[in-house]
């Protein structure tokens, strides 16, 4: 049994949130500071510790948000300043909500038939440096999550002191934002072009500006030399001509780890390739991708030092 027997010295953890949702949340509370926006769990059973949490007592309890996208690290925090049970609205107040999604929140659009939770938040902000899931004490027993987090699971915390840890509006991974896009637009394919046209209407035209973090590999020259050389002007996996000539007049061609460097392949000639543009598009991201990994190209003529 924990220590920590308060309710009120506690923190709800929310695990695989939208990264959209949170995102136009914390773009309408930096437009409207005072605002309380609106978040809607998918799990199906009460939040209980936040029911009990009456508003006698006061909602002090801090909500910890990971995305869908990146589920071992905490990217975002908020207030908790309210809780409701969908089922338990009256029809006047599922209209006020719903006038408000329609206004400030028009990713939710609507309070959800699927799901019971409605939490009640203010002042979300995100983290420059997404915090490891296993800082987080579980309440019941005072251990760190650990093993593979679920999305649309929550759990109760002890709250971080978060003095020193920096939050932003503005600095993300790029691996994070290029994750949720891509979740995002398989979402939006699953709809009809009148609806996503719909959803078009009234949105932006120019897309917000963010400042984007990424880690990248500080590659060997002479790998990436050797390789165009040795295709000559010739894709390694179609063995076609480079599509087009560079302004120097040489060959396009890009270079292509058969095992990629950020799962712990090799920067060496035998391990890389120059390809086409739409060659590498392929081994990344086509059907045949997997195919094209595991029987790679195999140039036989390679030093064998490298």
């Amino acid at each position: 049994m924990s220590k920590h027997k308060e309710i009120k010295d506690r923190a709800y953890y929310a695990n695989g949130v939208f990264m959209s949702v949170l995102e136009e949340i914390v773009k309408t509370q930096t437009d409207h500071p005072d605002m309380i926006c609106y978040l809607q769990p998918y799990d199906n059973s009460i939040i209980t510790q936040l029911r009990d949490l009456t508003a006698e007592q006061g909602y002090s309890w801090q909500l910890y948000a990971s995305t869908s996208t990146c589920l071992s690290h905490v990217s975002y925090v908020a207030d908790i300043v309210g809780w409701e049970n969908k089922k338990e609205l009256s029809d006047e107040r599922r209209a006020e909500l719903n006038k408000h999604m329609a206004d400030f929140q028009q990713g939710e659009k609507e309070v959800y038939e699927d799901g019971i939770n409605i939490i009640a938040i203010k002042n979300l902000r995100r983290f420059t440096n997404p915090i490891p899931k296993e800082r987080f004490l579980k309440i019941e027993d005072d251990k760190p999550f650990v093993g593979r987090p679920l999305p649309g699971k929550y759990g109760y915390v002890l709250p971080l002191d978060l003095q020193n840890h920096e939050t932003s509006t503005i600095i993300i991974s790029r691996d994070i934002i290029e994750k949720e896009l891509s979740v995002n637009v398989a979402e939006k394919k699953k709809k009809s072009l009148e609806e996503i046209y719909k959803d078009l209407i009234g949105k932006p035209t120019k897309p917000e500006k963010i400042q984007i973090v990424s880690t990248g590999f500080n590659r060997n020259p002479n790998v990436v030399a050797y390789v165009i050389k040795r295709a000559n002007g010739i894709c390694e996996l179609c063995h076609k001509p480079a599509p087009f000539k560079k302004p120097d007049g040489t060959p396009y061609l890009e270079v292509h780890h058969w095992n990629p460097l950020s799962e712990g392949g090799e920067d060496t000639v035998k391990n890389a390739a120059a390809l086409c543009p739409n060659c590498h598009k392929e081994a990344h991201f086509g059907l045949r991708r997997e195919e094209i990994k595991n029987g790679q190209i195999i140039i036989n003529d390679l030093p064998t030092q490298v």
